[in-house]
């Protein structure tokens, strides 16, 4: 029974230590997927809390890897044994990535109830260690679910206030990189009110995030480019665009800022009636948008050459 729990235990170490120092890489994910899956299989029926953290682990995985209806049978799992075991701090994060999770398979309803499932136990639990974690995907609910831009603006300071403190003491890289993830989702929401200086205010704050994950420092740069566009800086926001580009390398992906900010400094070219200069953007738009496939990505990319069309008087 002791080398039972001895290698749980050993299992449930390696998955924390890869979140711990996770940053994205493709290795990471891999390696995740795949000590999460050996810990399932030694864990047995009454094993909840173990069962909740390797399915959790392997969640996470294919969350980044946008494998989503694995990731929510996972998460859906991780949820389970946490009601089972009675463990309700432990059931925030499986249940707070299900609220988004529904909502980009389209079960709508489901993602509703998961939010206010998260919203009940936020209100009626006080001693709530990762409340910010709470208020964070509340703010991602209300934000791109609801657009209820105010109340997403209220849930996303609250969980920045409430992640300050831990911030401040933790040496765990993964907490660090929410803390800085959780900024920029307030940035985020100035942004849409165009308001972008007060955007800048809180992006200066992820600054000693940066270079510690590639996927953050991607998300930052794509921000800091909108913002300065919304200001017209073209200087800043060349800046922060090769910033951007040398953070992806040479081998990009499917990065939808590398989409975005091609289409943000076109912007600025139409602005300056430098249509040639704008139209070399879009090019570039264009051939990551066909790269990553996406419709919604094409879609803008076809409404910034027409622009540039009409611009013309083409």
């Amino acid at each position: 029974k002791s080398n039972h729990l001895q290698l749980l235990n050993e299992r449930k170490a390696l998955c924390e230590g890869i979140i711990a120092t996770f940053s994205g890489k493709s290795e990471a994910i891999e390696e995740l997927i795949k000590e999460g899956k050996a810990g399932l299989q030694i864990a047995k029926a009454k094993d909840h809390e173990y069962k909740l953290i390797f399915n959790n682990a392997i969640a996470t995985g294919f969350y980044y890897k946008q494998d989503f209806k694995l990731a929510k049978q996972h998460f859906e799992a991780a949820y389970d044994e946490a009601v089972k075991a009675n463990l309700v701090e432990k059931s925030l994060k499986p249940l707070g990535n299900l609220v988004s999770i529904y909502h980009y398979l389209g079960l709508q309803n489901k993602a509703d109830s998961a939010a206010q499932k998260l919203k009940q136990i936020a209100d009626a639990t006080d001693t709530l260690k990762y409340k910010t974690d709470v208020y964070y995907n509340l703010g991602l609910y209300n934000q791109q679910q609801k657009f209820y831009y105010g109340i997403a603006l209220s849930n996303f300071l609250k969980s920045v206030e409430l992640h300050k403190p831990i911030v401040d003491t933790t040496k765990i890289l993964k907490r660090k990189l929410d803390y800085g993830s959780k900024l920029m989702m307030v940035a985020e929401i100035y942004l849409y009110l165009k308001q972008p200086r007060k955007a800048l205010e809180y992006l200066s704050e992820v600054n000693p995030y940066l270079n510690l994950s590639v996927v953050i420092d991607v998300a930052a740069y794509g921000k800091f480019i909108r913002s300065y566009v919304l200001l017209g800086n073209k200087k800043e926001a060349v800046k922060y665009y090769n910033l951007l580009h040398k953070a992806v390398g040479t081998k990009p992906g499917k990065w939808s800022e590398l989409v975005s900010s091609n289409l943000e400094l076109a912007t600025l070219a139409f602005k300056e009636n430098d249509f040639n200069l704008a139209k070399t953007y879009i090019d570039k738009a264009d051939k990551q948008a066909k790269l990553d496939n996406s419709e919604l990505l094409i879609s803008s990319v076809n409404l910034a050459y027409g622009e540039y069309y009409k611009s013309i008087n083409d």
